[in-house]
């Protein structure tokens, strides 16, 4: 039982997430990627996904660097909360529009965060939107969260007695 509870767990927690975002050209655009409890000895890394996989950002303890097309357009915010990983791009183009992801390490174990961002001449919102993977993640994992904490505490409780 321990032992199926330890790996649920870290699949549970090791989860990708997948946001979509809106952008129009000549505006910025906030690239998401929230990394709380993440190793600060790892580095950070933005990536765009595809075919030809560029690497356009990376943190380390002790440097920031931004290339290529993003060196001039890119803000990071981990020197202001290291557990933000998110990247700002300005002045944004029909290019951009693409898949990217985000790389930290929490304990051991990678993580990635994707975002999907959309280029539209139109006028739209900036609100982010929630992919189908994260909507359904939520309610396939709470029924089973509820399930492990209950034999948890039943376990307990039978240990105690």
């Amino acid at each position: 039982m321990r032992t199926f509870l330890a790996v649920f767990i870290v699949f549970t927690v090791s989860a990708d997430k997948h946001v979509t975002i809106n952008g129009t050209p000549g505006h910025d655009v906030l690239l998401p990627c929230a990394c709380s409890g993440r190793n600060v000895s790892r580095e950070v890394k933005w990536q765009t996904e595809g075919p030809n996989v560029t690497q356009m950002f990376n943190h380390t303890q002790t440097t920031e660097t931004f290339w290529g097309k993003y060196k001039e357009r890119g803000k990071a915010f981990l020197s202001e909360n290291r557990e933000n990983c998110s990247i700002l791009l300005t002045n944004i183009t029909a290019e951009d529009q693409r898949k990217y992801r985000c790389i930290f390490s929490i304990n051991e174990t990678y993580k990635k965060s994707f975002v999907t961002l959309n280029i539209s001449d139109t006028n739209i919102h900036f609100q982010p939107v929630i992919g189908k993977h994260q909507r359904r993640s939520y309610c396939f994992y709470i029924p089973i969260m509820f399930v492990l904490g209950l034999s948890l505490l039943l376990w307990c409780r039978r240990t105690v007695s």
